[in-house]
């Protein structure tokens, strides 16, 4: 909360956060503008596309969590949906035919598994099925399951079908086979909401799994369920989403008991676990979970250096981390500490638990937290470290069953109370026991159903229309640390919204406002950014002409690399090694 952002501290990333704040800001506001020319020439499937490729600039940052002007061009659309739905009623008592919505769903996904749990809790005979908008790969088979066994169907729509298509089918289908919708949706998802821009769908739930950015969908969801039932989160939908139609229902998490302890498919206890991991018994093993790009770091606040501390102090200490994509930098914090470092790749839901049960104490890694995971090991009563406050939620984890341990000030904090938990065994079983309470009494089995009884209790009986007023943007300090961390993982908003305008056969109307807004964005040193050069291209109305200069930005940009990797800077300065 009190981390002060200066230029010269980010220099080193490319590019100011105020700065790409605006630039993202210029490019949404492009693509927005484009959208509207569609839609004045009645061109609704390219006023969606260019509306995606908005929501998707726009998810990259936390300043604006909610867009007036798109929620509006996507109920324009939905009103050109040229779709004919029957006048029906909707069941308002058990049982209901609930319509999950989703874009997708990964076998190793939060959604699937969140879904799943979600779907085999249900105390009540509702029936579930799943609308999957964008889905390529296989569906998870235990998705499957849990579908079947509450007498539902898996719908799964073909990703190359036009987008103006796959919102008329889902209309039709919540029309005709639901009583209420539940939205999973990425925070870029433009298709449900435009389906669902008419006032005779069913009631739409809205699940706030994405919090900490802006998402689309606020003028169709009659009510927001958030996850954790924490400050933040409902400080923020108030507050800076103009949203106060809020209820709680926890992530669902599975009690233990309910899990095979299992490592590559065979039956194993903790000892069988620590020696295929050729971990000594008398070793005391941490834990932490999360994709490669959450440990990104930022200045002052790099987990890799902070946990070098540890295992440098402690000779009996072990980390096991289970998911980064091992780019250099873990290599090289491997190489450094050695044998007690043990990389693992991401894992199925199913392998999940037997790295759980072989941990000691659980480290919440920053600067983007990983809230399942870390719900996922304190069920299992072991004890866990939150990430420091200097990275703030909701970007960390935090939440009603959370509040049984305290959230360390600082990176010297952090690393204090990991000390204290390695230093005594008492304290790691107390600080577990009662964590693991804690989240049962909120996320698990009957405690997890009291919750979902009385969002089922408290369902609006018909869905409305409600375009969002203009609202106050999130404070600096907590929209510069998330564009901090976003420009480290994320390419330039206008190059990738560019080349995605070209994967759909679009024709973007270059204006002098884009012009004007690539040429006063700052870029540091070595920063991954779209020349100006591709802007000029794209303002060729000619394709032959057009076709001519490709190459010479494509010899422009190999020349760049090269340079780069003969000189290092790239390394040094780049997102790469940031």
């Amino acid at each position: 909360m009190g981390f002060v952002f200066s230029k010269r501290r980010y220099m080193h990333q490319g590019v100011f956060p105020k700065d790409r704040l605006r630039f993202n800001r210029a490019v949404a506001e492009w693509c927005l503008r484009n959208a509207s020319y569609c839609i004045e020439h009645e061109a609704m499937e390219e006023a969606l596309r260019w509306d995606e490729l908005a929501a998707r600039v726009m998810s990259l940052e936390c300043a604006t969590l909610v867009e007036p002007e798109l929620e509006k061009q996507l109920v324009k659309i939905g009103g050109h949906l040229k779709v004919q739905v029957p006048v029906t009623s909707y069941a308002v008592n058990v049982p209901r035919r609930v319509m999950h919505v989703l874009t997708l769903v990964n076998a190793d996904g939060g959604h699937s598994v969140m879904l799943k749990r979600w779907i085999k809790l249900d105390p009540y005979p509702n029936t579930h099925s799943v609308v999957l908008l964008a889905q390529s790969a296989p569906v998870p088979e235990s998705l499957i399951d849990a579908v079947d066994d509450k007498n539902g169907q898996i719908i799964k729509m073909n990703p190359q079908e036009r987008m103006l298509d796959r919102a008329m089918r889902l209309r039709e289908i919540v029309h005709t086979q639901a009583d209420v919708v539940v939205l999973h949706t990425h925070p870029w998802e433009v298709i449900a909401t435009a389906a669902l821009a008419v006032t005779s769908a069913p009631p739409v739930l809205l699940v706030n799994h994405a919090a900490h950015i802006y998402w689309v969908g606020a003028s169709v969801s009659d009510l927001i369920l958030n996850c954790r039932w924490s400050s933040y989160e409902d400080y923020w939908t108030a507050k800076y989403r103009g949203i106060d139609r809020i209820m709680h229902l926890p992530i669902p998490i599975s009690e233990p008991y309910e899990h095979d302890l299992s490592l590559d498919g065979e039956q194993a206890s903790r000892e069988t676990i620590h020696n295929n991991l050729k971990i000594p018994h008398s070793a005391i093993v941490m834990l932490t979970v999360g994709i490669g790009s959450k440990y990104t770091p930022l200045p002052d606040i790099d987990f890799l250096q902070a946990i070098t501390e540890v295992l440098t102090s402690r000779k009996n200490a072990y980390l096991i981390a289970v998911g980064p994509n091992f780019d250099s930098r873990w290599i090289s914090f491997r190489d450094r500490i050695g044998e007690r470092v043990i990389l693992i790749d991401k894992q199925p839901e199913t392998s999940m638990p037997a790295f759980f049960e072989s941990a000691d104490i659980y480290l919440e890694g920053f600067p983007f937290g990983s809230t399942t995971a870390l719900l996922e090991a304190g069920v299992r009563n072991v004890p866990c470290v939150l990430a420091p406050k200097v990275c703030a939620a909701p970007f960390t984890s935090d939440g009603i069953a959370l509040e049984v341990i305290d959230k360390p000030e600082d990176i010297p904090g952090y690393l204090k109370r990991i000390l204290e938990l390695l230093d005594d065994e008492q304290k790691r079983v107390q600080c577990g026991l009662m964590l693991g309470a804690s989240i049962r009494a909120h996320h698990c089995g009957n405690s997890w159903a009291k919750y979902f009884a009385e969002v089922q209790k408290n369902i609006p009986p018909k869905h409305e229309i409600v375009i969002p007023e203009p609202i106050d943007n999130v404070p600096d300090n907590l929209s510069f640390y998330w564009t901090a961390y976003s420009n480290a993982v994320s390419d330039d908003p206008l190059e990738s919204t560019l080349s995605a305008a070209t994967y759909y056969n679009l024709d973007p109307r270059i204006d002098t406002k884009i012009i004007m807004s690539s040429l006063l964005h700052r870029r540091g040193r070595g920063a991954k950014h779209s020349s100006v050069l591709s802007v000029v291209v794209e303002l060729i109305r000619p394709p032959f002409l057009r076709s001519l200069l490709r190459p010479l930005i494509v010899g422009c940009k190999m020349i760049r690399s090269y340079v780069f990797a003969i000189t290092g800077k790239r390394t040094q300065y780049g997102r790469q090694n940031v």
